[in-house]
C-alpha cells in the first residue's frame, strides 16, 4: 500500500529507508531498493504501535474551553 501511494507522487516519500553510515544527510532513499527489508520493518512498526496509546492531538480543545468572540 505505502510503496503505491509513494509511486503516484514521489515528492513526498510516505515511506523512506537510509543507510546512515554511509549517507548521514539522508540524500538517498533506499525504499525501492529494498522492498522486503521496508515491509519487514513496516510490520514490526505496527506490531509495536498495535497497543500503544492514542497521541494526543494540539488541534483540539475540551468542550468546556472558554471561547473568546472577539476577532
Amino acid at each position: 500500500m505505502y510503496r503505491k501511494i509513494q509511486d503516484e507522487d514521489p515528492r513526498y516519500p510516505v515511506v523512506s529507508l537510509f543507510n546512515l553510515e554511509n549517507d548521514p544527510q539522508e540524500t538517498k532513499n533506499l525504499a525501492k531498493d529494498y522492498p522486503e527489508l521496508v515491509e519487514e520493518l513496516l510490520e514490526e512498526a505496527e506490531i509495536a504501535i498495535e497497543n500503544a496509546p492514542k497521541p494526543w492531538r494540539t488541534d483540539m480543545i475540551h468542550v468546556d474551553a472558554p471561547v473568546s468572540f472577539l476577532l
